[in-house]
Order: structure tokens, then sequence, then C-alpha cells
């Protein structure tokens, strides 16, 4: 924040006083508190403030608690169930520990403003990342984007690290090798998060749930015209739709309530991973899993007091990359393939797990065997039989599309998708596996001008929707398949905090293109052989 400071008047009638500027003109217990709290998650000492302005209150005083404690108290009001999830990471041999937490509609606006991810060391931030992280392609969180708000705990990084990755005015973070890796494991953490997921599945239902049947003639539509056309056919080869956009809910009998305890009996490996048992996994997959079952709660490793200690060693060296995540007695280790490795490596793994109340720690071993390149796609690793009939052998096959589902949005229900205005032309949301869903503004400010020259002249107005809708599906999906192929090459350049994320490059691209669309459309059909 920022402070003019009055000049010192005569002794007689000296007084000392600060206006506010910026966003911190109100109540100093508002705004001004809620920003120091975000810099100070965990303040080493209690900070007090007053306001002694001209202001109606009941009471002028007010201690600070950090966001961590904001986070705590007010979880079962504005905090989603299930969270916050809370992971232990080693990054280039550094440890971390990371938060998740996930906000009911509309809750993380107590808390922070354009943040996603904070970096805090000793209970201070030193940087951050905005909340654009989850929109990129390789985290496919836009549903839940402005809902998500990560807190990296990075006090434990050796001082060269911290040295490496601070800058002076811990207001954000260096970009070095450090950095790139830290962003890569929050993208691999934060994707593969079983929560986040289906809180993602249960707000694309909300979002888009008894709207789809609108799009299904639509959709027909395009497909003809991509079947029909060889250069968009060669461009977008989709070939496939959306049988069911939902993942279907299981049925079953209702999971009885994990109840942990605060000094785990157990901790140890599920069968399938224990030794003799060989786990073999491809040279190619740059992280394996395995997992633990323990009575551990799911702050086990994460609490001020007494917490657990979690050690992973591979062969003679410390593991220098994986994530750890306890929840409901499953402790999750996600383990990045050794630098150096190659095909025939037998690895053999030792986590150790202690405590101030354990005399022996819980000790697990298990054997990894690097095996050839695996060709299948399939991220578990193996060998997976071909389908009958595909005796294309190893060629390679070009990736494809899907038809997106396509959403009409009117302004009567712009408060309720983020991103809509007069000017918006089309919102994208990506979920997983190459899926989108389109949110096409059919109150566009300049769709409505060309409707109203379309009905002067007694035309039908769906026509004239339809090319609109039929447009922006085309522009998108043409948009989609380049930046999201160029974000597997050049991810640094397309999704730094500087640039522009894909669905950012759809809703910024057709916002421009929608007032010469129409209009473009109309011309180009009515030129004759000559006028050409």
């Amino acid at each position: 924040c920022a402070f003019i400071h009055r000049p010192i008047q005569p002794l007689e009638t000296r007084t000392i006083g600060y206006k506010m500027i910026g966003g911190y003109r109100t109540n100093i217990k508002f705004n001004l508190y809620y920003a120091i709290s975000l810099a100070l998650p965990q303040p080493g000492l209690p900070v007090r403030f007053y306001e002694l302005r001209d202001y109606k209150q009941d009471n002028p005083e007010a201690t600070m608690a950090g966001l961590h404690v904001r986070l705590q108290d007010d979880r079962n009001e504005n905090v989603e169930i299930g969270f916050p999830k809370f992971y232990t990471m080693q990054v280039m041999g550094e440890s971390m520990r990371l938060v998740l937490y996930a906000f009911k509609k509309g809750g993380a606006e107590n808390y922070r403003k354009n943040e996603g991810i904070i970096f805090t060391i000793n209970g201070q931030t030193h940087g951050s990342f905005s909340k654009r992280f989850f929109s990129r392609h390789n985290v496919r969180m836009s549903y839940v984007a402005d809902s998500i708000l990560a807190i990296v705990d990075a006090t434990n990084i050796s001082a060269r690290a911290r040295e490496d990755l601070s800058l002076n005015n811990r207001e954000r973070l260096r970009r070095n090798e450090l950095y790139t890796a830290i962003e890569r494991k929050l993208e691999e953490v934060i994707r593969n998060d079983a929560a986040l997921k289906a809180l993602r599945e249960q707000r694309r239902r909300e979002a888009i749930e008894g709207k789809l049947s609108d799009s299904k003639p639509l959709k027909e539509v395009l497909n003809n015209i991509i079947k029909k056309s060889p250069s968009l056919a060669a461009l977008f080869i989709t070939g496939k739709d959306l049988s069911n956009p939902f993942k279907p809910k299981r049925a079953g009998p209702k999971k009885d309530e994990f109840i942990g305890k605060y000094h785990p009996e157990f901790f140890r490996l599920f069968k399938k991973y224990r030794k003799p048992r060989l786990n073999e996994r491809p040279i190619n997959r740059r992280q394996f899993r395995v997992q633990f079952e323990t009575d551990a709660v799911d702050d086990y490793f994460d609490r001020e007091i007494d917490p657990g200690i979690f050690e992973l060693r591979c062969d003679d060296s410390e593991a220098r990359d994986y994530s750890l995540n306890l929840r409901d007695g499953v402790a999750t280790l996600n383990i990045g393939m050794p630098h150096g490795a190659k095909v025939g490596d037998r690895l053999t793994y030792f986590a150790r797990v202690s405590d101030e109340f354990h005399f022996e720690p819980f000790v697990n071993e298990f054997e990894i065997a690097v095996t050839e390149v695996d060709t299948s796609g399939s991220r578990s690793g193996g060998n997976r039989k071909p389908p009958a009939g595909d005796d294309d052998g190893d060629r390679e096959k070009p990736d494809s599309m899907a038809m997106p589902e396509i959403i009409e949005v009117f302004e009567s229900e712009w408060d309720e998708y983020d991103g809509f205005n007069r000017d918006t032309a089309l919102v994208v949301r990506g979920t997983e596996d190459n899926v989108y869903d389109f949110f096409i503004n059919m109150d566009n400010l300049h769709l409505k001008w060309e409707l109203k020259e379309w009905l002067a002249q007694n035309q039908e107005p769906k026509l004239l929707q339809d090319r609109f809708k039929s447009a922006m599906v085309l522009m998108g999906m043409a948009i989609l398949k380049e930046t999201t192929e160029e974000a597997s090459k050049k991810a640094d350049t397309l999704f730094d905090e500087n640039g522009l994320a894909p669905a950012e490059y759809v809703a910024k691209f057709t916002s421009i293109i929608a007032p010469v669309i129409l209009p473009m459309i109309q011309t180009l059909g009515d030129l004759d052989s000559e006028e050409r």
C-alpha cells in the first residue's frame, strides 16, 4: 500500500497524519487489513489496527489474523467440503508444503484479489501466481479458477535456493530453473487432485446441464461443414462427439466417514506395491505413483505441533522430485522419474515416516523397474493391448479435437458466467482430453446491431444467429488447436504470467473479430464471379 505524508506543522499545533491512496481508503479494518493479512499469512508477532478517523464503528481496534487463521476460522462458511488439501513437495531437492483451498462460489473474494498461488517464507508472502494459472492448458481447472487459492510454504528450502528464488522487493519470484520446476510440479499436483476434479465436474454440470439440447442441431451443422470441407477436416480431424458430457456418478453404498488418529499406528504400502513385487514403469512416463494406507489424520504432515516427517530415498540418494498427499487414510506419493534413469534400471526406494511420538519410524521399501518406452497413450504405463482390427502398427495418429458443447448465454445470465459483457463473443472452458465447452454471447453488441438491420429486412433472425455461432465455434476451435499444440512445445512462452492461456486467446480474438464477422460473411457471399 502507499501513503501520502502530510508535512509536520509548527510545534504548537503539531500533528502527524497519513492519507490512504489507491484501494485502501475504506476503514483500516477492511481492505488494508485484508491486504496485510495476505502479505503476512502467518505473522510472527501480533499486528494491532487502530482506526481513529471519523468512521461509524463499534470498536476502533482490531488484532489482525493472518490469512491461515482467517481461512481456518471461516472454513465451514466459505470453503468447500473436503478442503483444505495438504501436499508435501520435493522439487529439485528442495522441500515445500502446499495447502490447497477451494471456495464456495464467490467465497474467494474475501481473501484475495487476483492471486491464485502465493509463496511464503517464514510466514511472509514473497511472490504469487495469478489465478489465471488454473486456466492453463496444463492445469485445466478453468471452471473453478476463481475458487482456488494455493499457499506454498517455502520456509524449509535451502539458503541458496531462497536467494535464487526471491527478489529483494518480496513481491515476485525470480524466473530460473527452480522457478520452472516448481511451476511444473504445481501444474501436475493441481491438475491431478481428485477433489478438484470432482468440484470442476460439479461446477460444469451446474453451468451447462439443461442447456445442451439447444446445441444439438448446431453441432450437427458444424460436423457437416467440417466433413464437407477437406481443409477444415484436415485442420480439426474431429471424428468424435460427446455422448455424455458429464462423468457418470458412481452408484453403491456410501463410504463411511474416515476418522484418523493424531498419532498413527501404521503407515504401510498397499499390498500391490510391496516387495517382492517389482513395479514396472516406462522410461517416457515422467511420473509414477505408489500409495500407502494409514490411520493418520489428514494434516499429519502439515500441522504445527508434532507433525509427521516424510523422507524418501532412491538407492543411496535423497529423492529430489516428488509430492505426497494424505487423504482419508490413503497417502498418494507421486515420484518423478530420476534424472539419468535408463531402461533396465532397478530403482529401490525407501520411504521413512517419523514423528516425536514414535520411537521407531515407519519404513517402507519398494522397487521400480524402468522399462521400454510406452506408446499406448496410457498414463499408468504398461503394454496396452491394441483394439481388435487395429493393424496400423506404429503409425503415428494425428491429434483430434472433440466437437465442443455449445451453450448460449444471454444478457440476463452474464453475471452467472465469468468474463461476459456486451463485447464478449465466446468464452471457452476446458476439462480433460481436449474436451471444451463453448459459451457464446447471444447478446453481443455487434450481433444485436446486425439483427436490427436483419429484422428491418424481414429476414429470419435464427439464420443470422446460427451464422454467428458457427463462425465463433470454428474460430475458437482453430485458436485452441494452434495454442494447445504450441503449448506442449513452448509452454514457458505461452503460459507465463505475461502471456495468454489458450482460452484467453479465444476470448480476446473473438471479441475483436465479432464486429466484422457477420458483414464479412454476408458481403463475401454476395460477390459474383466478375467482382472476384
